[in-house]
Formats: C-alpha cells, sequence, structure tokens
C-alpha cells in the first residue's frame, strides 16, 4: 500500500476501515513492519496512510508499527536500508495522537534502558508504545523454545518513559499468562 496510496488501492484501505468500524474497534494498528523499506520518502508515505486512517476510522486509538521499529540492523540487511533521519522524519509528521510501536535497541531486546527510550520518544516526539517481543516463539530465533521465565531487563522506571508495553505472546497463548504476570507485578 505504502507504493501506491492511490486509486484502487486506497479505495480498498477505506472499505476496510469502514468494515471494521462496522465491527465496532477501539483500537486500529497500521502496520508497515517486515515490509521493504528503501523507498524514496518512506516516512511521508506512511504518514500520509496513518492519517488517513485517523481521519476515516471511529476507533477510539491509534497505533502505526514503523518498518523500521528497532535499531536492530538486522531489519537494514532484511528490508533494505534505513532512510537517514527516518524518526525524527516520522515522528515530525505524525499527528500526535497516533501511538508508536517500538522493539527496542533489537528486534527480541533483552532489556530496555531509560536512555535509549527518552532518544526514541524525542525521536518520535512521544512516548513509544513498547512491542515487546518476549515471550514470541514463532521467529527462528525465537522457535526452538517455550520462553516461560519472567521479565528480565524491564525495570519499572522505564513505565515514565513509555506510552505503553505491549508483549508479543508465543503460540502457546495461555502459557504467556505466567511471564505476563512477572511483567505486571514489575510496573507495581
Amino acid at each position: 500500500l505504502y507504493r501506491d496510496f492511490s486509486g484502487p488501492a486506497k479505495a480498498s484501505f477505506l472499505d476496510k476501515l469502514r468494515a471494521l468500524d462496522e465491527v465496532g474497534i477501539d483500537d486500529l494498528a497500521i502496520l508497515f513492519d517486515d515490509t521493504r523499506g528503501d523507498v524514496p520518502d518512506l516516512a511521508a508515505r506512511e504518514a500520509e496512510i496513518v492519517h488517513t486512517a485517523l481521519e476515516t476510522t471511529h476507533a477510539s486509538r491509534v497505533v502505526m508499527c514503523p518498518t523500521y521499529y528497532s535499531d536492530d540492523r538486522m531489519l537494514d540487511v532484511v528490508f533494505g536500508k534505513r532512510p537517514a533521519g527516518y524518526l525524527d522524519d516520522l515522528g515530525r509528521r505524525l499527528d500526535p495522537r497516533v501511538g508508536v510501536y517500538w522493539t527496542g535497541e533489537e528486534i527480541c531486546t533483552r532489556e530496555f534502558s531509560v536512555g535509549h527510550l527518552e532518544r526514541v520518544g524525542e525521536a518520535l516526539r512521544r512516548k513509544p508504545t513498547l512491542w515487546d517481543n518476549y515471550p514470541v516463539n514463532d521467529g527462528p530465533r525465537m522457535s526452538r523454545f517455550l520462553h516461560l521465565r519472567a521479565f528480565t531487563g524491564r525495570p519499572s522506571v522505564i513505565g515514565q518513559y513509555v506510552a505503553a508495553h505491549a508483549i508479543n505472546p508465543a503460540l502457546q497463548a495461555h502459557l504467556c499468562l505466567i511471564p505476563a504476570a512477572s511483567l505486571a507485578a514489575s510496573y507495581r
């Protein structure tokens, strides 16, 4: 969609938004993750699509996931070199009401630091919404095991630097309640 947001593609997108509104969604996520990012004006294209959604939807919250949702250079290897100043450009262009998902210094971050979250928040001009890739187990790096240990490397002090903290669950969703309980306790 970000390669050609006009004509039939845009009309189809608007139809999907209307269908979601008919269901009565509260939250709408526009996800550009895991797509090619080496295109001209990437941040502008993504912001245009998100703003179209924001103007159209009845959802009370809109969150987007950028193409480059982590500092991890693996994203550049797999999806193309990220545009210079991408996060700053995206933050400048996005309406302040739009949340932005962020996975941290790595795709599967071991720990979140205040300094890192401050820097990302400044670039995005808003607190990021953490998309924590633990206890996920659907990719090649994480799929060999069930990840049921308590969360570590997420000190409660980061709470003031994030808009929200979402976790990417394992394929065995009910088992994720075990580590999720430890994350909730760490914020208390």
